[in-house]
């Protein structure tokens, strides 16, 4: 996410490789999630070091929707609502609720999506790179607080019956 970061300063504005990065970095994770259990080479450690880097890359999607331009506000509320929702889904996971539950509309893939999409149209529309990633971060908080919704009645519902 640093490289993404990097290119789409303004000293850089190659809003095109950093989607490409962006969209790297959201494969990758997905594909050794598959790998690790298709082998069965799944850790507890495994686990514990893809929570931290998937964490680390919606605060990179923040950082970089706040590096074109996108209002701090914004993209901070964005990402806090982000890991908040992830955070409920360990904490669930944690008093003994082994489902996965519910699928949100603001899951990791989407915000990936959002992030290289994004970029991919500041690439596309230089001139409009803030106005892009102001739009791109609003996105972001509505559909955040929708699945904190979402969340919040799934596991209330379920919680409540133990």
């Amino acid at each position: 996410m640093g490289s993404a970061i990097y290119f789409a300063l303004p000293s850089h504005e190659n809003f095109f490789l950093a989607s490409i990065l962006v969209l790297s970095v959201g494969l990758v994770d997905s594909f050794d999630g598959i790998v690790a259990v298709r082998t069965s080479k799944t850790s507890s450690w495994g686990a514990f070091l893809d929570g931290i880097v998937d964490r680390l890359v919606d605060v990179g999607i923040a950082i970089l929707l706040i590096v074109l331009g996108a209002p701090t506000e914004i993209a901070v509320l964005a990402m806090s609502v982000a890991l908040i929702h992830e955070y409920m889904r360990a904490k669930a996971s944690g008093i003994g609720f082994r489902e996965v539950g519910v699928i949100t509309p603001a899951e990791k893939p989407t915000r990936i999506a959002i992030g290289v999409m994004f970029l991919l149209a500041s690439g596309l529309f230089p001139e409009s790179a803030t106005q892009l990633a102001t739009i791109a971060a609003n996105v972001w908080l509505a559909l955040g607080v929708v699945s904190f919704a979402i969340l919040m009645r799934s596991f209330r519902k379920r919680l409540k019956k133990n």
